[in-house]
């Protein structure tokens, strides 16, 4: 039995622990707290390899190089960002990411046996949360969604671009429920480390 480690409480919050806690407890349980591993699959792997590849500018994955041309240049790849807002850590990387005096452009890459569409990008609550974290700058933010069709193995060289506008309220939507989530995963923990026992 995989035994409570407080060394996997942190003191931030990410995209993928806030969607994973309320999508499924059970499973942020399991993962951030007991350290199990969280769920793989072929298809994860392979797009992680995309994403290594256009960012390394390799061409591991056939098909890569059809669509790298397409997407712009980028002053940064895997841009880590650690931001604290009223009292609340957020962190997190970003695909691709520049930065100058009066904008902010963010790129995220998607990659799936089909296209994102216009509708799910727009849905996709991982851009509001960059946005979140970009908000005292108080620059313009460019906000993109690379997506690229894959089959078995290797990338078709089919991309679609999404340019996505992040309106303001959604991002105070978002911090609203990010303090309520960051809320009952400080009870949680509290509780499992005060009864010292499997939640």
């Amino acid at each position: 039995m995989q035994k409570l480690d407080i060394k996997n409480r942190r003191d931030y919050i990410s995209w993928n622990a806030y969607n994973l806690f309320n999508k499924d407890r059970r499973k942020y349980i399991n993962q951030y707290m007991y350290g199990m591993p969280g769920y793989h699959s072929d298809a994860m792997s392979l797009g992680t390899a995309i994403h290594n590849d256009i960012q390394n500018g390799t061409n591991e994955v056939e098909g890569v190089d059809l669509v790298r041309g397409l997407i712009p240049d980028y002053k940064e790849v895997e841009h880590l960002f650690k931001v604290r807002i009223e009292g609340i850590t957020l962190l997190g990387y970003i695909d691709l990411f520049s930065e100058t005096k009066k904008q902010i452009r963010i790129g995220e890459i998607k990659t799936g046996t089909k296209l994102w569409n216009k509708r799910q990008a727009e849905n996709l609550g991982q851009l509001v949360f960059y946005n979140l974290a970009m908000i005292d700058k108080k620059k313009e933010v460019e906000t993109i969604l690379y997506s690229i069709r894959t089959v078995i193995g290797r990338s078709t060289g089919e991309l679609k671009i999404h340019k996505v506008k992040i309106k303001r309220a959604d991002t105070y939507q978002l911090f609203a429920d990010i303090k309520r989530t960051q809320k009952e995963i400080d009870e949680l923990w509290d509780e499992a480390i005060i009864s010292n026992k499997k939640i």
